[in-house]
């Protein structure tokens, strides 16, 4: 087995794991972007709800 071919064949089997790596990542940006959607909506009502509240 030549060098090239172990390089070849080590390249195939890291290529998974970095496209799993990178997904990964991906992922905690989503996972990031959501809970910052739910929050910036939790406050935006809380802070509606508090204008209604006082209006009355």
């Amino acid at each position: 087995m030549s060098l090239h071919q172990m390089s070849r064949l080590a390249r195939s089997r890291m290529g998974p794991l970095s496209r799993l790596h990178g997904r990964r990542r991906v992922h905690c940006v989503e996972l990031r972007l959501v809970s910052w959607t739910l929050v910036s909506q939790n406050v935006f009502a809380a802070s509606h709800w508090t204008v209604e509240f006082m209006s009355h």
